[in-house]
């Protein structure tokens, strides 16, 4: 009896070591894998809320990492609604660590359908590197929008130190 439970003991030494190794393996190379997925371009988004007419959308604003540490000033944005419509900021959070300046402009260009309300996005985003890329997504969350549109918007893509525009 005494010999079956020595060697019960000894296969379960052997199998924790060997779980023991195969987990920290894995581990090695899946860290391997991070630095190797790492090694490309990291993005940020930062993601004002606002409300246009009722309707909520997610104003997305990406840059390359280095966005964080070489932002001037407030990322500037301009959202153009049709004449007699309203829009507010519902809720933002600290952009590229320098805010927001969040405008809503009345235009005669636009003109409202029905539950439609049809905007046009200018980003401004203010940096010390004018080379950095600046993507703008607009997502509506309205009942009338499809899924595509809820989770991936439409977006324009320009740089640092000029306005990007976007006109879903």
């Amino acid at each position: 009896m005494e010999t079956v439970r020595h060697e019960q003991k000894v296969t379960r030494d052997r199998f924790s070591r060997r779980t023991f190794a195969a987990l920290a393996g894995g581990a090695v190379l899946a860290g391997a894998g991070i630095n190797a997925a790492s090694a490309g371009r990291s993005w940020c988004r930062t993601d004002p809320v606002v409300m246009i007419d009722g309707q909520l959308a997610d104003v997305f604003v990406a840059s390359d990492i280095a966005m964080l540490l070489k932002a001037t000033g407030p990322v500037r944005i301009r959202i153009y609604i049709p004449q007699g419509s309203r829009g507010w900021v519902a809720l933002t959070d600290l952009g590229f660590g320098k805010g927001y300046d969040i405008s809503f402009v009345e235009t005669a260009d636009l003109v409202r359908d029905g539950r439609h309300t049809p905007v046009i996005v200018e980003v401004y985003a203010p940096s010390r590197d004018s080379s950095l890329p600046v993507t703008v997504t607009f997502a509506p969350r309205t009942l009338d929008s499809s899924l595509a549109d809820i989770l991936f918007g439409m977006s324009a893509d320009g740089n640092a130190n000029q306005w990007v525009k976007l006109t879903p």
